[in-house]
């Protein structure tokens, strides 16, 4: 996409004036985006304590009351769906390079707990400790109960099918609200899992920004969620007006970037957020709580 997500979002502002299926050994629990409460999001899994976007960060954000786990997908080299933020392995591992040029082998090869530290680098808890990148069937099978809200990074729409039929073979379609910041690869997806649950695309976000209440009758949401930043650069985003219009059309808005601060997670809440995506999961857990 030629502009970023939230470029659009300052143009919208002053826009705006201001199949067959594998069915799992254990079924997925209660739905908790169907459920009047506020969702602890774990964003990556969380990384205040794991590493971000394994298995150990994902276990350790259900103890610490993530009620949803969120993730990004790559696809390797040779074609398969791992579980990973950025486009190379650099930041986050012993290795480099993009994950579209590495092996599934390769990939599998590094330290995924080679970068975590709590202490500004004096230590690295985790490294050496055997954690890989998982994959996305990897994830899959090892929390069939758990609801997730999986984002497909990059641009490439071909990148969409190959993520559904993983998605396909476990039977998730309905446990998975899926995610993109690119349009094409949204579309994509839902061609590709019709019915399925998603949030809408950058482009689909800021047509839903700037809707008049008169366009409302002639409006319909391309998905059923919406993911997006409380504030970008001095404009507002989620804001009163925002928030009616999500709930009149019935899509539930979970909100990321909010700083892991206890009063940001607040003010979100008090203006009727129904998710925050966060790396503090036992921070946003004792937020949620005090408003329960």
């Amino acid at each position: 996409m030629a502009r970023s997500y939230y470029a659009l979002i300052v143009v919208a502002a002053s826009l705006a004036g201001c199949g067959d299926s594998a069915t799992p050994a254990v079924g997925p629990g209660p739905n908790p985006f169907l459920e009047d409460r506020i969702l602890n999001i774990a964003h990556r899994g969380g990384n205040r304590a794991a590493p971000e976007a394994t298995l150990e960060a994902f276990t350790t954000a259900l103890e610490l009351g993530a009620d949803v786990l969120e993730m990004d997908v790559q696809r390797t080299r040779d074609g398969v769906i791992v579980v990973l933020h950025d486009d190379t392995v650099d930041r986050t591992t012993d290795g480099t390079g993009r994950v579209s040029d590495l092996t599934l082998a390769e990939v599998k090869s590094l330290d995924a707990g080679y970068s975590y530290t709590r202490d500004d680098g004096a230590t690295h808890p985790f490294r050496g400790q055997g954690l890989e990148i998982p994959t996305l069937a990897e994830v899959l099978e090892a929390f069939p109960r758990e609801y997730m809200v999986i984002e497909i990074k990059g641009t490439d729409p071909s990148v969409a099918a190959d993520y559904a039929a993983v998605l396909r073979e476990y039977d998730a379609f309905d446990r998975t609200i899926t995610a993109s910041f690119d349009e094409r690869v949204l579309d994509a997806y839902r061609a590709a899992a019709p019915g399925a649950p998603t949030s809408l695309a950058q482009d689909e976000v800021v047509v839903f920004f700037v809707l008049s209440r008169e366009a409302e009758a002639d409006y319909t949401p391309p998905g059923e969620y919406l993911h997006v930043p409380p504030r970008f650069s001095g404009i507002d985003v989620v804001t009163p007006d925002f928030v009616a219009r999500a709930q009149r059309f019935g899509m539930p808005l979970h909100v990321f970037g909010t700083g892991n601060r206890a009063e940001t997670m607040q003010a979100l809440i008090d203006l009727g957020v129904r998710g925050l995506m966060v790396d503090d999961i036992a921070l946003a857990a004792e937020v949620i709580a005090a408003n329960e």
